[in-house]
This record gives C-alpha cells, structure tokens and sequence, in this order.
C-alpha cells in the first residue's frame, strides 16, 4: 500500500509545473486490481460509484454519504456531494462549461495565472488525461478532466491533510469511459 500511496501521493501533490514550459510532463497512474487490493489490505472500505451524467466512476469511502442536491446546487453545477459527518471529509463533482478553456493545457495556464499559490499537476490518470490542482490554504484537491467542447469535470476532494491516503487512494481510483 506505501507504494502506490507513495506514487499517487507524488503525483497529486508536487510543487507547480511553470505554465510557461513548453513540454509538460504528465505523471501516470494506473489503478489495478493490485492496487484494489492494496486499498483493502491499508484497512480501507468503500464501494464503486457510476457518475454516468460524466461517464466515469470512483470509489467512495465507507461513511461517505451522498447528499442530496438543492435547486442552488444544481445551478451550481455540483453532479453530486459526498460527506462524511465523522471526520468532514467531502467529495463534491461538477460538470461545467468554461468558456474560452480549450483544453487542460489552456485551463492549467489559467489556473495558474489566477492562482499561483496552487500546485498544479499533469497527469495521465487510468488512461484518461486530467491536472490535479491543490490548495494548501483550503486542504482541497481538485482533479479537472476534459470532456471536449470546454466542458470539464471537476472531482474535489477534502480535507487532504486528515484523510490524505484514502482521499489520495479515491483520487487513483477515478476512471472514465474511454471507449466512447
């Protein structure tokens, strides 16, 4: 299990990459059945999850609940909400269009631009491309993939600090559909 909270751990939360750069190197990680039973064997518990309005599926920890979304959520863009009472973890996916974002390269810029107090990471996550964006200040992570059109999800996940090797082991865990 060290080993693959080691490797997640180091993609999800080094220093930022410059925007300026002109090759940006994306950090891979695969989920396995290995990596499931690693998952198991740390103590962890928690079911698949299908977001089929995004088409990907994560797992959710044990006593993560899913909330039920109000009208301003919805306006929001919030897909779902998950929260844990006992320790007030949260997961929460959004599904937004980003006007004049063409891709993950042009929203990482911008990400960066507005927020150079983030880290920011590029990763290749279970095949499908996404930039793992963090804030210290708040103890969130977000990981935004891009479905095309300037449409982006966003899977935010906190605190990082209290949860760090389930929430890190969840953030492993996200794949998407990419047979379509």
């Amino acid at each position: 299990m060290k080993k693959i909270i080691a490797l997640v751990l180091t993609a999800c939360l080094m220093m930022a990459v410059p925007a300026c750069a002109e090759t940006i190197e994306a950090v891979q990680i695969d989920w396995t059945e290995q990596s499931e039973q690693e998952f198991v064997d740390a103590g962890f518990s928690g079911s698949w999850v299908e977001l089929e309005s995004v088409g990907c599926r994560l797992i959710i920890p044990e006593g993560y609940e899913q909330m039920e979304l109000s009208e301003e959520d919805v306006a929001n863009e919030y897909v779902c909400r998950f929260y844990n009472a006992e320790n007030g973890g949260a997961i929460s996916v959004f599904d937004s269009h980003i006007e004049g974002m063409e891709d993950l390269s042009s929203l990482g810029a911008a990400l960066k631009a507005q927020y150079p107090e983030r880290t920011l990471q590029y990763l290749i996550l279970n095949g499908a491309a996404a930039v793992a964006s963090g804030v210290e200040e708040y103890d969130i992570m977000n990981v935004i993939f891009d479905l095309g059109d300037s449409r982006f999800v966003q899977i935010m996940f906190s605190p990082m600090s209290e949860a760090n090797e389930l929430l890190t082991a969840c953030i492993a865990s996200i794949q998407f559909d990419l047979a379509e």
